[in-house]
């Protein structure tokens, strides 16, 4: 269980990182 908890929070960290460089890249910023 502790080992899928981990597999989900390292995905979602993914997830947001992309969308962080994609809200970026749309917006101009940084």
């Amino acid at each position: 269980l502790c080992m899928g908890v981990k597999v989900i929070i390292l995905n979602v960290s993914v997830v947001i990182h992309i969308l962080q460089d994609f809200i970026t890249d749309t917006l101009g910023v940084g």
